[in-house]
C-alpha cells in the first residue's frame, strides 16, 4: 500500500509540474500574440524602415 500511495504521490506531483509548464507556455504565448498585435498596429502607424 506504501508503495502505490508513494506511485500515485509522485504522479500527481508529475502532473502538477506539467500543468504548471502548460500554463507557463500558454501566458508566454498570450504575451508574444498580443505583443505582436500592437506591432501591426503600430506598423499601420508609423513607417519602419526597410
Amino acid at each position: 500500500m506504501t508503495t502505490q500511495t508513494t506511485a500515485l504521490d509522485a504522479y500527481r506531483a508529475r502532473a502538477a509540474a506539467i500543468h504548471i509548464k502548460l500554463t507557463r507556455l500558454q501566458q508566454l504565448a498570450d504575451t508574444l500574440s498580443f505583443t505582436r498585435s500592437k506591432f501591426h498596429l503600430l506598423r499601420g502607424i508609423v513607417k519602419f524602415p526597410g
